[in-house]
């Protein structure tokens, strides 16, 4: 299944019971994204893209693919995890290798060098660019589709915080990421 077809339902509608276990879904296909340069940056879509404001993970250069899994509290459905892999790969979760957050309640990814280069020097020019493709519960940005500069993002869980980044592993070799924005088992916190 992909992520397009899952339904978000609103939370201001139909809202769980606070303290409401969840359910989480399989991996959802969202996207492929091509890592030209092997410097992902995780990142406030809304922040220029810089490492500091999010966390830079060195990663063979190489198409992968992004899936989200998405928990469900009756009627609300929240993104739960984020991962990036290599499609054909049995990648398993690792230690932890840092953290990323956001002040939007969005987290997306995107090859740091196209992305920086695409946004240039005038945030208010890269704003207005960037602004319109941010309404949704996931989606990408484009800045420069043929220079790589994409960034896909997603809501991250329940909004705003710190988010915990594992590096996925085949043998000892890192061959990508997964973002973790509601744990397992977390209860319904509204």
């Amino acid at each position: 299944m992909r992520l397009s077809e899952h339904t978000f339902r609103s939370p201001v509608t139909s809202a769980p019971p606070k303290g409401s276990v969840g359910t989480e879904t399989d991996w959802l296909e969202f996207c492929d994204f091509e890592l030209r340069s092997g410097k992902m940056l995780v990142i406030d879509p809304t922040l220029r893209p810089v490492p500091s404001d999010g966390l830079l993970v060195e990663l063979p250069p190489e198409t992968y693919r992004l899936e989200a899994a998405v928990m469900e509290f009756g009627q609300d459905s929240r993104i739960s995890r984020l991962r990036v892999c290599i499609p054909e790969g049995e990648a398993r979760r690792a230690e932890s290798i840092g953290t990323t957050g956001t002040d939007s309640g969005q987290v997306g990814i995107c090859d740091y060098p196209a992305f920086a280069e695409a946004w240039g020097t005038d945030d208010e020019v890269a704003w207005a660019k960037v602004e319109p493709a941010l309404w949704n519960d996931f989606g990408i940005v484009t800045l420069g589709e043929e220079t790589g500069a994409l960034m896909p993002y997603v809501a991250s869980g329940f909004g705003d915080g710190e988010f915990p980044v594992y590096g996925l592993r085949e043998d000892e070799t890192l061959v990508g990421a997964e973002i973790e924005f509601i744990p397992r088992s977390a209860s319904y916190p509204f």
